[in-house]
């Protein structure tokens, strides 16, 4: 049975960490086994501990020496990395050793943007035997800011797996009866524009007093000062009865059962793995026309695009699909029939072992 390791930056709840459980159940599928290390946040080990073998944190600043002790005892056909600092450590601590090295590059990372890390990452990225990109958008990005070789660039969108090959949730008993009700899922972080919404939907409630938004996720990098801040704003605008904040949630095909619609207003996303839930569920999508999302989301097609920080705009696609519930209807049901088409689980999993059985053998720094 062939191994592979996935070192990861961190098992916080967020798309990347939904994408790897995804993958490494499919990769067990296929026979092969896996070992995860991570650096931080160990949330989701409950998640993981049944899909690997083992799971082991090696906690920053030590994690190089660990993970290159880990690398040489276990006899691993593949290391594959996922987000920033995995990428890095990953690809130091494989380097003395002839193993094949895949990084996954799940967001257009900020920290990129800068000279100095676009340069480090360039030189780290030519110790891969590929790089897998989650979107054209990712890719264009690694290209120009994390100087990755374009001849080592695989695009492998995410897929989606549910139970029973991705059902469109069955609507409320009592849908008809209650307020419109608009569901937004995602890290409560600055990226996510959760500023952008609240205004928008003070906007909203001008012209649909009953009008409910749920927001569900936690703090990661804005921290309980973020969510501080967004609990302040939705005071100062009146709209604190309307908006529940609902935390961490393990129930979000539920959650999106009981809405008639889902909401982001992300300043920039990698891909955004939640919207294919969304559409997986029958829902309509309101989101920011930026980085991935046209990819993921079709304008009046799955769903209704604005520009980002537009809170008039994003009040004005949400209001198109309140007060139009049939259209609504329609983008939801466009949504499903594109997320079996484009997007499942099966295709990623097969793309990416097509990627590891290319790269098994092929010396490091070097590609296929």
């Amino acid at each position: 049975m062939p191994k592979v390791l996935h070192i990861v930056t961190s098992l916080a709840v967020g798309g990347a960490q939904n994408h790897l459980k995804t993958l490494v159940a499919g990769l067990a599928a296929h026979g092969w086994h896996s070992d995860i290390v991570f650096f931080k946040d160990p949330a989701l080990v409950p998640e993981f501990t049944p899909l690997a073998g083992t799971v082991r944190q090696a906690p920053l600043p030590y994690a190089l020496w660990q993970v290159h002790r880990i690398i040489r005892a276990g006899n691993y056909a593949i290391v594959h990395t996922h987000l920033l600092k995995a990428d890095a450590l990953g690809a130091l601590a494989a380097a003395p050793v002839s193993i094949p090295v895949i990084s996954t590059k799940h967001n257009d990372e900020r920290a990129l943007l800068n000279p100095f890390f676009s340069v480090i990452h360039g030189l780290l990225a030519r110790r891969n035997a590929r790089t897998i990109v989650i979107s054209r958008h990712v890719g264009s990005f690694m290209r120009s800011h994390g100087r990755v070789p374009p001849d080592r660039i695989t695009h492998i969108p995410y897929g989606l797996s549910w139970p029973g090959q991705l059902p469109a949730a069955a609507p409320e008993a009592n849908q008809k009866q209650r307020p419109p009700r608009f569901v937004s899922i995602g890290r409560l972080d600055p990226q996510k524009g959760y500023e952008t919404l609240l205004r928008a939907t003070a906007l909203v409630l001008q012209q649909v007093p009953g009008f409910e938004l749920w927001i569900v996720g936690g703090t990661q990098h804005g921290g309980e000062a973020y969510l501080a801040s967004l609990h302040s704003l939705s005071a100062e605008l009146r709209v604190s009865p309307h908006v529940k904040f609902l935390g961490v949630r393990a129930d979000v095909d539920r959650l999106l059962a009981q809405a008639d619609g889902f909401v982001l207003a992300s300043r920039w996303e990698g891909f955004g793995l939640v919207f294919l839930e969304a559409m997986a569920a029958g829902k309509p999508v309101v989101a920011t026309r930026v980085s991935a999302i046209p990819e993921v989301v079709v304008d009046n097609e799955t769903g209704l695009l604005v520009p980002p920080n537009d809170p008039a705009a994003l009040a004005n696609a949400l209001l198109a699909l309140i007060q139009d519930p049939q259209r609504a209807q329609r983008l939801g049901a466009a949504g499903h029939a594109r997320v079996r088409a484009h997007f499942t689980a099966t295709t990623m999993i097969e793309r990416t072992l097509a990627v590891y059985d290319a790269c098994r053998g092929v010396t490091p720094g070097t590609s296929r």
